[in-house]
């Protein structure tokens, strides 16, 4: 369950995307160009990071460096909070990306080595469906003008939070630096997926990241917005718990394709009320 909680900590940002584009737009004043820019380079930083935790992994004890991680990204957070300026908030969101990065790198080693890795990368996934549906559906609520103090302080506590779950982590993989040597191909192959999983969820953000933005601009109220994108990932987790085992043992990326085209639903959905809306003026 450590792992559950600390995945989704980490990944809410990207889950939470359009109401956090939503908060840099309306709290910041940020144009949709800049929003999506910072969103982008959190999410890539992140993903990068998983590839030096390739080597570390192996090396550096988990609990240590998942408490550095988590401790980083709470105080770049809370850095973000009053920063107005576009290039400051970037280099706050790229370092919190690599914190948040590198923990999750380390909740998929702990699964991938389980014994029950299929459940466990279930129970994995719908954690974080489960906690970006609720920041979507209570964002607009504790913060009906999406004011970015409020989402950056939120994240702070939330990594705060989870802080006390790192203890559960287990230690350093014993493995000498010849077993790691003579085992460049597998190496190869997790960077590979790794950077095919880097691509996979940057090409899904263009579109998700903005789904709030173009739901207000055709007069689609935020809460129906944030009940609809909740709905979407309410699904998806009901699509993971349905059939866990199964749904994970075909592959991780083919699960993550079954949550994200429930989302594609909710982005059809939010588009075709815009374009009533458009024709109805």
């Amino acid at each position: 369950m450590a792992v559950v909680a600390l995945a989704a900590v980490v990944s809410v940002t990207l889950l939470a995307a359009p109401g956090v584009v939503g908060a840099l737009i309306s709290g910041l004043r940020f144009n949709p160009k800049q929003a999506g820019y910072t969103i982008a380079i959190e999410q890539a930083c992140m993903s990068l990071a998983a590839i030096p935790a390739l080597w570390w992994m192996p090396r550096f004890d988990r609990v240590f460096v998942g408490r550095l991680c988590l401790c980083a990204a709470v105080v770049t957070n809370l850095l973000c909070v009053g920063v107005r300026d576009f290039t400051a908030i970037a280099v706050l969101r790229g370092l919190t990306g690599i914190a948040e990065g590198s923990v999750m790198a380390m909740c998929l080693a702990v699964v991938a080595t389980s014994r029950q890795r299929e459940r466990n990368f279930a129970l994995w996934a719908m954690g974080q469906l489960t906690l970006g549906a609720i920041a979507l559906l209570v964002l607009p609520r504790i913060a009906p003008e999406y004011r970015s103090p409020v989402l950056f302080i939120a994240l702070a506590l939330l990594m705060a939070t989870a802080l006390p779950t790192v203890q559960w982590l287990p230690r350093r993989a014993r493995a000498s630096a010849n077993a790691l040597l003579v085992r460049p191909a597998v190496t190869a192959r997790a960077a590979a997926a790794l950077a095919a999983v880097l691509t996979f969820y940057l090409a899904i953000s263009g579109v998700w990241t903005y789904l709030e933005r173009i739901g207000l601009q055709n007069s689609i109220p935020p809460e129906a917005i944030a009940r609809d994108l909740s709905i979407a990932l309410a699904g998806a987790c009901l699509i993971t718990a349905a059939k866990p085992e199964r749904a994970a043992s075909r592959s991780p990326m083919r699960m993550d394709s079954a949550a994200w085209r429930n989302c594609s639903a909710a982005a059809a959905g939010i588009c075709a009320r815009a374009s009533i809306a458009a024709h109805s003026k």
